[in-house]
């Protein structure tokens, strides 16, 4: 019923900690779809073996994004759970209730779950509020915020995911979000507010590829621009925009689709310029 696509790439001793809260899923047929993108910690292949997966190895390295394409195109199952080879499931009822409501919502395309932070050790660093969290989300909601996040948490349909145009594997980053952005034009993003997934932050999430960043952000801005016009989000269009300057500022770094995306609204885009100057200034 449901096909677990893994992309993975070394770190073998994680992936395995992974596949092992992946089996504790109970109530819901399932099959397990490891995608090895060229590891070179030749343990990850022995992992797979070991629990019965089925394994494909990229002949190169492809990346996550096409390894979760190609997973999908292998999937036999008709819905989709996405997990991240360092990330845990840390409920036996997270695939279950997932599939309960997309069979029972032909109105949602997505359903997502709440999120435990942990470290590199799996020490617990946040939980995200359960408390007054709302649980739908339209296109216009995601376009204002990435409220999703981490694959790990989400399913999806097979044909919606194949319909909404896949992974893109052109953006170098905000490949998520822009996802989400187009599943969400075929259904609503539901929300469940228990704590199934657990996300793994990395030191290098945070502090590395500020190029990649930018041009993930800038492209992501220029494909969905007419959305953000047709549902009258241009402020929300704008406030992304002073984000990815004051970033491209303060890291002194710009790329090609940053310098296309500043040829639009040149008199806003002053404006905005103007401003993070002026915060820069003050700080």
């Amino acid at each position: 019923m449901v096909s677990i696509v893994m992309p993975v790439y070394d770190r073998a001793d994680l992936f395995e900690i992974t596949l092992q809260s992946i089996l504790l899923q109970k109530g819901v047929k399932y099959e397990i779809i490891v995608v090895d993108d060229n590891s070179s910690d030749k343990e990850i292949e022995k992992v797979a073996k070991k629990y019965n997966v089925k394994y494909f190895r990229n002949e190169t390295n492809l990346g996550a994004q096409q390894s979760r394409n190609i997973g999908v195109s292998e999937a036999c199952y008709e819905y989709i759970a996405f997990l991240d080879s360092d990330d845990i499931w840390n409920s036996k009822d997270k695939l279950l209730r997932q599939y309960e409501l997309l069979l029972g919502n032909q109105d949602i395309s997505i359903v997502f779950t709440s999120l435990i932070y942990i470290d590199i050790k799996g020490i617990v660093t946040n939980i995200e509020n359960k408390v007054n969290k709302k649980t739908v989300y339209l296109n216009k909601d995601i376009l204002i915020k990435d409220y999703i996040g981490t694959y790990s948490s989400v399913m999806v349909r097979k044909k919606d995911f194949i319909s909404a145009g896949m992974c893109n594997i052109e953006l170098p980053a905000r490949q998520d979000w822009d996802l989400w952005v187009r599943l969400t034009l075929l259904g609503d993003a539901c929300k469940l507010s228990d704590c199934f997934t657990k996300y793994r932050i990395h030191e290098n999430q945070i502090s590395s590829g500020y190029e990649k960043k930018i041009n993930g952000f800038s492209m992501f801005l220029l494909n969905h621009k007419e959305l953000y016009w047709k549902y009258n989000l241009k402020m929300n269009f704008y406030m992304h925009l002073f984000k990815l300057i004051l970033l491209s500022i303060i890291t002194k770094t710009t790329t090609e689709k940053y310098n296309i995306l500043m040829q639009f609204s040149k008199t806003e885009i002053y404006i905005i310029n103007t401003l993070v100057k002026i915060i820069i200034l003050l700080m």
